[in-house]
């Protein structure tokens, strides 16, 4: 498989918004209350 480095553009925020929402709650679960 080769990995392919590139400049966001505008198509990319949701794809990039759910990728931080889901990294987040993974980092924090059990932290802070639902």
């Amino acid at each position: 498989m080769a990995l392919r480095i590139r400049i966001a553009n505008i198509d990319d925020v949701i794809s990039m918004s759910v990728i931080h929402a889901k990294s987040w709650e993974k980092a924090y679960q059990g932290l802070l209350p639902d």
